[in-house]
Formats: structure tokens, C-alpha cells, sequence
């Protein structure tokens, strides 16, 4: 038997996991941690599996990323922080097993959500809450590359499930501006977001 590999291959995945976690777990037991005026970290209370901090207003991420929690228009593992658009204006954050939702100093905020069939129900309820709507922003963390006139857009699950009844009045940002040209769509994208 090679020892020699086996030692190596535990000692990279030992290495990999290791980094992975120091990085995801690097807070001590609270889930927000205001450690300057102004910092904030916080973790995701549902799996602790990605986590943000708020560095002078500014927005960071890193962690699990599969369903795009981490608000960069990606679905990478993201092992240090890294910041989420150029906004300066960050407030507070709060992160979910599937999204995460962050409010700015002038009381707006974004919930960036997956689509699926998963969170349906929940959109459904959440549409008839009484919040201040106009202040909201909502984004995708996820999109098929379709027409929003599709049965398959998450776009479309969005606006007929939680853009509607008393949510109307938010701001929705899709991720799928010009489905002919990928790349044009792409910078739209990351201009949007």
C-alpha cells in the first residue's frame, strides 16, 4: 500500500476542509458581533455555512455560495471575504440557508432570494405582510438563462409569487436583461447588482 499517498491525500483534504472552516467559523459563539463601530459580523443563522462582515459600510461575504447566498451573481465557494458590489452604505445584514438579506443607513433593503419551487410558500406569505415595500429591493441569487416569459424562469416565480398583493410596490431587479446576448446580459447584470 502507498502511505505516501494516502498521507498526502488526507493531509490536502485535512488542509481543505481546515481552511474552509476557519475562514466560514471565524467568530467566537454570538451570530452578530459588533466588534468597532464599524464592523459587524455575522453568520448565517441557519447552517453557519457562510457568513458576512459590514467593514466601514462596506459589504463582505465568503462561504458555502451553491445557491448564490452570498449576493456576488455567483455560485462559487468563496474561502476568504470577499466584498459584494461597491455600495458604502451598508447597515445591517442577516443571512438565511438560501439568501440573505441586508439593510442600508437610509432604511432601504435588499432580499436577495432562490428561486425553485422551494421558497413558493414562503413568498406567498411574505406578500402579504404589512412592511414598508417601497423601501425594499429584491434580487435573484439564481436564474436559468431564459426569457422571463418562461415557465421556467425564476424571474417570473418571483413576480407571481411574491411582487404581488401588498409586496407590489418593491423594486425587483432580475438577473436575465437581454436573453439574445449572454454577454451584454452580463454586464447588465453586474451593473444591476
Amino acid at each position: 500500500m502507498n502511505y505516501k499517498f494516502l498521507t498526502l491525500f488526507f493531509a490536502l483534504i485535512f488542509g481543505f476542509y481546515t481552511q474552509l472552516f476557519a475562514q466560514v467559523n471565524r467568530r467566537n459563539s454570538n451570530n452578530i458581533v459588533a466588534y468597532s463601530s464599524k464592523f459587524q459580523r455575522i453568520n448565517s443563522t441557519a447552517t453557519a455555512y457562510h457568513s458576512f462582515e459590514i467593514r466601514s459600510g462596506t459589504l463582505w461575504a465568503w462561504g458555502f455560495n451553491s445557491y448564490g447566498q452570498l449576493g456576488d451573481s455567483s455560485t462559487i465557494l468563496k474561502h476568504l471575504p470577499t466584498q459584494i458590489g461597491v455600495n458604502t452604505d451598508w447597515f445591517s445584514v442577516s443571512a438565511g440557508y438560501y439568501h440573505s438579506l441586508a439593510i442600508k443607513t437610509n432604511g432601504t433593503s435588499t432580499l436577495l432570494v432562490s428561486g425553485g419551487s422551494t421558497p413558493k410558500p414562503l413568498f406567498q406569505l411574505l406578500n402579504k405582510c404589512e412592511l414598508d415595500w417601497e423601501k425594499v429591493t429584491i434580487g435573484l441569487v439564481d436564474e436559468r438563462y431564459v426569457n422571463n416569459t418562461s415557465e421556467f424562469s425564476n424571474e417570473n416565480l418571483v413576480i407571481n409569487n411574491l411582487v404581488t398583493n401588498k409586496a407590489k410596490k418593491v423594486t425587483f431587479v432580475p438577473m436575465v436583461f437581454n436573453s439574445e446576448d449572454e454577454n451584454l446580459n452580463l454586464e447588465m447584470v453586474k451593473k444591476a447588482y
